[in-house]
């Protein structure tokens, strides 16, 4: 996959996805630190000018599926300081 205008990898870097087509390398869209798929589908969120944000994300076994960055988890779930997620509460 190219990777700027002329580095080729074999897996893009964090806050990168692989394009559609498998041939370049997309960021991801902020405040996602990273991504899978789709520019917002975040895989890994954190803090972003001093902002906290947690990746809710409604599968957690599934790496693919991903979430979205939130500065707040919705009801029924807290948010996990240590990795930045969105867990649900027991």
């Amino acid at each position: 996959m190219q990777y700027g205008s002329s580095i080729c990898l074999s897996n893009c870097p964090l806050g990168y996805y692989v394009s559609p087509d498998g041939t370049e390398c997309l960021k991801c869209n902020s405040p996602c630190i990273d991504c899978r798929g789709t520019a917002d589908n975040c895989t890994l969120c954190g803090v972003i000018n001093n902002t906290k944000y947690y990746l809710n994300d409604t599968n957690l076994n599934d790496i693919n599926t991903g979430g979205v960055c939130v500065t707040a988890c919705n009801g029924g779930f807290y948010d996990g300081e240590s990795n930045f997620t969105c867990l649900p509460c027991f």
